[in-house]
């Protein structure tokens, strides 16, 4: 083959050169794409065999991937005693006759011992999403996120279901509800889908305060309003709304809205504040407004989710028994080392310290715990000086800070000095590094060889629900309705097909007259 850059062609297109007078009217350029574009399709096709060969390899074969589940979850339940795994089938049919001593996998929920006792020591809240997995059937995982007082997110419970619907996510809610809702209020955030907003209706009070808390995510909420009046700028507002911690700012930026949009006012206005907006909250979500602890997991899963649903089981485990040693290798040291706080909590707490030098503080009550603390003044800033009320007994100032994040603002801090107080007795205790270090207490025990995950079975045989098989590899069936707007448009105007070479009706080019008088 010579060089590419010669006046030189492969002798496979010499055929074509043969009749001078049409090589100019080929496409060259359009053949050497083609041809580039073979060779990707060919090369696309082998790594995708080498790819599932490679799952195979992990995960094992589809369809028995699920007759594996019960071996692997007694297996957890022996290493691991706590396991908490809900395995739900149905009658399998064939042939509309019930197939005896065959089951058709339903759906999965599953956690661990570890996972309940570390939300105990954790914010309470909860956020909870699902995503669409990737492989030979059409499956949803559904999981629920914390996060430590290090901001540590962890997956804590999951459910395998075949569409996130109304009955999946109850199921979901009441198992996650019966394992994980011990404390006095747990907060629920979630997005407004219909899935999830129909289950926790359904469930009625036993997703209510004072239980449940449910709140919204602040970015589905401006998304979908942009996705219905198609306004940037209202949406950065809704966000800014959402965000801001002091009601009479937030009825401001509200009345700004009525203004600009009022369809897009009555809109905001018919969802309950307290569900969206931080000033409203009472500070039951810890100033988190969005799902984005849900969404951060949801995209670590991609490495998981092209895997069969027992290779899926498998990776939760052994993935949470290294994120549990990891972060509990950190926590201890630098509880060992004297540590109060992480570094990172600490340098925060620092900042607002620095903030507080400075500020006025008024005493309003004798036993210390009401004062007017004012900014100062800084006119060639143009920075016009605000008071705030403060109550260190309740936990209450002014600017929502402290009552939003459970951990004290510049203005508690001025006056905790004033008073002569210490202000880490006003920080909410998850984020000591004391209470850190109890979330990962309880290690995942090591599971050895496979060969014990393959004993005798004593189970039914489990097998997958061909109506969410994925279709096989080609083209893609169309189920569109086709009108007059996808016939062609000779078709439409009753034109004939012409030839390619000569442009003549009558006859193609395969059999053109011209072509063959050459």
């Amino acid at each position: 083959m010579p060089d590419k850059s010669s006046a030189m062609v492969h002798t496979q297109y010499l055929p074509f050169l043969s009749l001078s007078w049409e090589a100019s009217g080929y496409s060259w350029g359009s053949a050497i794409l083609a041809f580039l574009y073979r060779e990707m399709c060919k090369a696309a096709k082998m790594s995708s065999v080498d790819g599932r060969a490679l799952n195979a390899d992990i995960g094992g074969d589809w369809d028995a991937s699920y007759n594996e589940l019960p071996g692997w979850i007694n297996i957890m339940q022996k290493y691991n005693p706590g396991t908490i795994a809900v395995l739900e089938t149905k009658p399998y049919y064939k042939n509309d006759r019930v197939v005896a001593d065959v089951r058709q996998f339903h759906r999965l929920f599953w956690t661990f011992p570890q996972c309940i006792h570390a939300f105990k020591n954790c914010k309470p809240i909860i956020q909870i999403d699902g995503t669409f997995l990737f492989g030979r059937y059409r499956h949803v995982l559904l999981f629920a996120v914390i996060q430590d007082g290090n901001r540590k997110t962890i997956p804590v419970a999951f459910a395998l279901v075949p569409r996130e619907d109304t009955d999946s996510c109850k199921f979901f809610l009441q198992k996650l509800r019966k394992h994980f809702f011990r404390h006095n209020t747990v907060c629920l955030i979630s997005d407004r889908g219909s899935g999830f907003l129909s289950a926790i209706e359904s469930l009625g009070s036993r997703f209510c305060s004072p239980k449940v808390e449910h709140r919204y995510c602040l970015q589905h909420i401006a998304s979908n309003y942009h996705g219905r009046y198609k306004k940037d700028y209202e949406r950065k507002l809704i966000l800014r709304m959402g965000y801001e911690l002091v009601p009479n700012k937030f009825e401001e930026m509200l009345h700004e809205l009525n203004e600009r949009n009022s369809d897009g006012y009555n809109y905001i206005a018919g969802i309950p504040k307290e569900k969206w907006t931080n000033a409203y909250d009472e500070g039951f979500r810890y100033g988190h407004m969005t799902t984005n602890l849900a969404e951060a997991i949801n995209s670590s899963l991609k490495g998981i989710r092209n895997l069969p649903i027992s290779a899926i089981v498998k990776a939760t485990y052994f993935r949470l028994g290294k994120l549990f040693a990891t972060l509990g290798k950190e926590s201890f040291t630098l509880k060992d080392v004297g540590h109060i706080f992480h570094p990172r909590i600490q340098n925060e707490i620092q900042a607002i310290v620095v903030k507080s030098n400075g500020l006025y503080v008024l005493p309003m009550s004798r036993s210390d715990t009401i004062f007017r603390v004012s900014e100062i003044p800084r006119p060639l800033q143009g920075y016009d000086p605000t008071s705030y009320c403060v109550n260190l007994e309740d936990k209450w100032c002014d600017c929502g800070y402290f009552q939003a994040l459970k951990s004290p603002c510049q203005h508690a801090i001025a006056a905790c000095s004033n008073s002569r107080r210490d202000y880490k007795n006003l920080v909410d205790p998850v984020y000591f590094l004391h209470s850190v270090c109890k979330v990962y207490e309880m290690e995942f025990p090591a599971i050895g060889s496979e060969t014990e995950w393959h004993g005798n079975q004593t189970w039914p045989t489990i097998l997958p629900d061909p109506e969410i098989r994925r279709n096989k590899s080609g083209r893609p069936t169309s189920t569109r309705i086709h009108n007059a707007m996808d016939m062609p448009q000779r078709e439409r105007t009753g034109q004939p097909k012409l030839c390619g070479h000569c442009r003549r009706a009558g006859h193609i080019i395969t059999n053109c007259p011209s072509r063959r008088q050459h």
